[in-house]
């Protein structure tokens, strides 16, 4: 494993980030290491795209841009609403 670092957090977000650690019964450092894993679980941009040739069997008339912005709104109103 390796150590992270990060420099300049203003104090009020920092309060942020151990109100929401605190309201989950976690350690700032627990809560972080949670968001940093959970992160790198999500899709990327390019996960996407290797999923075009599949548009093609898509209904006529569906939006596959609007279907994955309403997922990606959902996911983060569920993780938001997690925290």
């Amino acid at each position: 494993m390796v150590a992270l670092q990060i420099r300049n957090v203003p104090v009020e977000v920092r309060d942020a980030l151990v109100e929401r650690a605190t309201l989950r019964r976690q350690s700032l450092q627990e809560y972080l290491y949670e968001l940093v894993i959970e992160h790198t679980r999500q899709p990327l941009p390019r996960d996407f795209e290797r999923l075009a040739p599949l548009r093609a069997g898509v209904r006529p008339g569906v939006d596959v841009e609007l279907v994955v912005e309403l997922i990606r709104h959902g996911r983060e109103h569920r993780d938001s609403d997690a925290a």
